[in-house]
């Protein structure tokens, strides 16, 4: 998991308190058999001047880098056109869902781009038989 959480460096919420939330995702997936390889997060206000916030690509090629998974082999799933912006930018492959803020950029995106209604759709589809 690759995201941006600006609420810290505007001061709107702790890091401790992001960090908790991501505790409880991951206990929750795990309960269901999924396990995430990391949680990344930019904790940067906009104009900070970072490099990891994205659309920037910083913070996904260190999830890549961490992942030991090469960027060609990698497929970077997002709402949103920024999420799939840095995607581009580290080198690896993108698709967009359409849940969250994906119905409102659709029209935004690369005509070629991968799209899926949901998560499920987007894993359904690399699971192979």
């Amino acid at each position: 998991v690759v995201s941006n959480q600006s609420g810290i460096g505007r001061g709107v919420v702790t890091r401790r308190d992001v960090d908790e939330l991501h505790r409880w995702l991951m206990a929750k997936l795990a309960a269901e058999g999924v396990e995430l390889a990391g949680i990344y997060i930019c904790p940067h206000a906009p104009g900070d001047g970072c490099d990891c916030r994205k659309p920037l690509p910083g913070l996904v090629r260190q999830a890549i880098e961490r992942s030991g998974i090469a960027a060609e082999s990698t497929l970077l799933i997002g709402d949103d056109k920024r999420d799939l912006e840095a995607g581009l930018a580290a080198g690896v492959r993108v698709a967009l869902v359409l849940t969250g803020k994906g119905t409102r950029v659709r029209d935004q995106i690369e005509p070629d781009t991968l799209v899926f209604r949901n998560l499920f759709e987007a894993m359904d589809s690399m699971v192979e038989d």
